[in-house]
């Protein structure tokens, strides 16, 4: 990642890492943290290509990573004064004892605590519309309104 000057178009700040990275959304800044959605890619072991994929918050001035969580790639992502909302994904062990991912809708603070989250029948299709007592979202072809 990397902050520019809005004035002169100098680098305020950039990121490194050690891992290939992509940006899947269009960054979005509230308070003074930088949120963005993160495809990071590894070739650690030389068969394998492996690709885990984040919402990463960074301080806004200097660029240091805040907190991060595991997403769905290519999520829709919202932020608010009130939260940022994206679709998460986890792994869960099911009930023959197989593990596999679930996505979620998940609300977090905006210091990275999920305040809430939501089980996603299908991958998010809209981006999710964060209000006072309530989460809009689409997946498929079905827009849901969630209590919050």
């Amino acid at each position: 990642m990397t902050a520019l000057d809005a004035t002169d178009g100098s680098i305020r700040w950039q990121t490194e890492s050690s891992w290939i990275a992509s940006v899947d959304t269009v960054p979005a800044v509230a308070d003074s943290t930088v949120y963005a959605v993160l495809s990071l890619y590894s070739n650690h072991h030389r068969t394998v290509f492996e690709t885990e994929t984040y919402l990463i918050a960074f301080h806004l001035d200097t660029g240091a990573e805040r907190w991060r969580t595991r997403v769905s790639y290519g999520t829709p992502l919202t932020v608010t004064e009130d939260g940022i909302v994206a679709e998460t994904v986890e792994k869960v062990e099911t009930d023959r004892g197989n593990r596999e991912f679930r996505k979620n809708l998940s609300v977090f603070a905006t210091g990275g605590k999920r305040l809430t989250k939501y089980d996603l029948p299908d991958r998010a299709t809209m981006r999710p519309v964060l209000l006072d007592d309530a989460v809009i979202a689409g997946y498929g072809k079905t827009v849901a309104a969630y209590d919050r």
